[in-house]
């Protein structure tokens, strides 16, 4: 029997799979054939790159497995929906990576047919996206940013205008008082109003020292390190005994509490504030009490702590507002209204979240804010040595 034709044909078949192999391992894409159930029956020299695994390893794997579990059913329905009469869907998911990081992969699926048009299997072509979804994200989260900085430059200048304004013309009123009796020779009343213009000018004061303080507080970090939550809450507490002895407030501190990474000084201010803002808004309760708790938060690396009061409440209406610049809702409690936005400040320069929740008035409140227990390379503060930031 004559084999010449068959021969070539053989030959011919091997020049041309080997074609077609060099030309997907050269392309600058992913590549990969698997069946319906998502088996891979073929991946490209890239696509083991990527994922970090031999061609060996990857031929009879599940694909779906290098899929995140809440993507993963809505691209087998993308894929379901290829037929004859609709072959390609192009799609984007995020993918697992071996050291357990997200990715993010963008593909062309097309069901491949045999010469009568039945499916055999299917065909993707991949670009990993990666670098530019983070780069969308992160343009969304400074967009976000400058949106509520632009909010709260608003809301800066016009309680500025009102809470600066409002002691100069204290100041201005009383020294034309001092100027009249001066001249009318009645001195009796000047004692006062100088103190009242001493008292006036204090206040103007304690607002600039504390606009610059938060000018600072969301922009300049000092060097972060590992800090014992236990002993950072000890050392607010210990700034603040002052106020705690005052209202005779019983603080719960447990033991054992985790470690937190970032700027010391910071995050003590952070619990200073919110360890004093409780003992300020106590009211008359009779038995003053904070609880401070810690566990771990549900984003990796963080940790969730909580700062609880049996003091006044908050109204519902307002837990959003009273982190917002001068907010005062009790107007008889001293302060500036700044105490809460530094913390809030501080909190999101570390990556971390704050919140209020309470039942309303006379039921207590509860502060929680999340705190990195890792370094967090995305932080959007500038950190600056510790020497830069005392001035």
């Amino acid at each position: 029997m004559d084999v010449t034709a068959r021969k070539t044909m053989e030959a011919e078949l091997r020049r041309s799979e080997l074609y077609y192999r060099s030309l997907v391992n050269d392309l600058p894409a992913m590549v990969c054939r698997f069946q319906s159930d998502g088996t891979l029956t073929f991946v490209n020299d890239l696509y083991c790159q990527l994922f970090q695994r031999t061609r060996d390893e990857l031929i009879g794997f599940n694909f779906y497995d290098l899929i995140p579990p809440p993507q993963r059913a809505l691209v087998a329905e993308g894929i379901a929906k290829l037929s004859p009469t609709q072959p390609v869907i192009e799609h984007e998911h995020e993918v697992l990576h071996p050291d357990g990081s997200i990715g993010w992969q963008r593909w062309v699926n097309r069901l491949l047919l045999d010469e009568r048009g039945q499916p055999v299997e299917y065909q993707a072509l991949g670009m990993d996206i990666t670098a530019r979804k983070r780069a969308e994200l992160e343009r969304e989260r400074l967009i976000a940013e400058l949106e509520a900085r632009n909010a709260e430059l608003e809301q800066f200048t016009y309680t500025v205008s009102h809470d600066l304004k409002s002691p100069l013309i204290t100041i201005k009123g009383f020294a034309s008082y001092i100027e009249r009796d001066l001249a009318a020779g009645k001195l009796e009343r000047i004692p006062s109003d100088l103190q009242r213009i001493i008292s006036a000018a204090d206040r103007m004061y304690q607002l600039l020292e504390d606009l610059l303080h938060l000018s600072r507080a969301g922009r300049q970090l000092n060097p972060p390190e590992r800090i014992g939550l236990g002993l950072l809450i000890s050392e607010a507490a210990a700034a603040v005994s002052g106020r705690l002895a005052e209202r005779n407030v019983y603080l719960h501190l447990p033991p054992n509490l985790p470690e937190i990474y970032g700027d010391r000084t910071r995050l003590r201010e952070v619990f200073q504030n919110l360890i004093d803002n409780a003992a300020k808004f106590m009211g008359d309760q009779p038995n003053p009490q904070i609880w401070i708790e810690a566990r771990a938060a549900d984003e990796p690396h963080f940790v969730l702590v909580s700062v609880r009061d049996n003091g006044i409440g908050i109204d519902p209406r307002y837990t959003q507002r009273i982190f917002g610049l001068f907010e005062r809702l009790e107007q008889r409690v001293e302060g500036t209204g700044i105490g809460l936005t530094l913390v809030r400040r501080i909190v999101e320069a570390h990556g971390g979240k704050i919140w209020v929740e309470s039942e309303g008035l006379g039921s207590g409140s509860t502060f929680y804010l999340t705190l990195p227990t890792a370094l967090q390379t995305s932080a959007p503060a500038e950190r600056i040595n510790s020497h830069e930031s005392k001035h």
